[in-house]
């Protein structure tokens, strides 16, 4: 993992990205935010409030939807999201590309992920807001590279199988939305996909449950 920023580099920042723009769809965007620590890459996620009206009590990125009256661009959204979630400024985080857009299965939500590194990093110094994060944590990259810590479930939506990613970390489970992130930053970086459904995208916006 001594080459995993430039591995980040060379697969990321140059990539041409898929974007949607689906009418009555909501414009969201998150971060995919890594730091690596005595040659070790960490992914940092947060666990969200139970009292929220969207994934409420689900593990997350930082990121959130776009506020035109706050935000010129998506950018702005990550920076002001991750700010106002977990205190990192916008000048901590050096952004390397992003990643295809997708969306929600279940709220309507284009997403937008973003890709950044941030360096000299402590998460038991990071500022929660309580208000909408529950808790803060980080997770090996090596985690993500394990087949016995994925597993994998089916919905059947318009007589369509749509594989739904499950990851386990100690006693997170990250899935949905971003499950799927994840999965398809490994598949981009590494090669490595553990899906028995590989080639799966998420393009028709129909497949959203209304």
């Amino acid at each position: 993992m001594e080459n995993f920023r430039e591995l980040v580099r060379e697969k990321i920042s140059n990539r041409k990205i898929r974007i949607f723009d689906f009418p009555n769809f909501k414009k969201s965007a998150v971060i995919l935010l890594f730091y690596v620590r005595d040659n070790v890459p960490f992914i940092i996620f947060e666990k969200r409030q139970k009292h929220l009206k969207n994934h409420s009590g689900e593990v997350s990125l930082p990121g959130g939807e776009i506020e035109p009256g706050k935000d010129k661009n998506l950018l702005d959204t990550v920076f002001r999201e991750t700010f106002e979630e977990i205190g990192i400024d916008k000048s901590q985080i050096k952004i390397i590309g992003r990643i295809d857009d997708m969306f929600t299965l279940t709220s309507h939500y284009i997403v937008s992920t973003y890709i950044g590194e941030i360096n000299n990093f402590d998460i038991n110094k990071v500022t929660i807001n309580k208000d909408e994060v529950a808790e803060v944590f980080e997770v090996p990259i090596n985690v993500f590279l394990d087949e016995t810590n994925f597993s994998e479930k089916f919905w059947t939506i318009k007589n369509r199988k749509i594989p739904i990613q499950y990851y386990t970390y100690k006693n997170y489970i990250i899935w949905g939305a971003t499950g799927y992130i994840i999965n398809k930053f490994i598949q981009i970086v590494f090669d490595f996909n553990p899906s028995s459904m590989k080639n799966f995208d998420r393009m028709d916006p129909d497949l959203v449950i209304k």
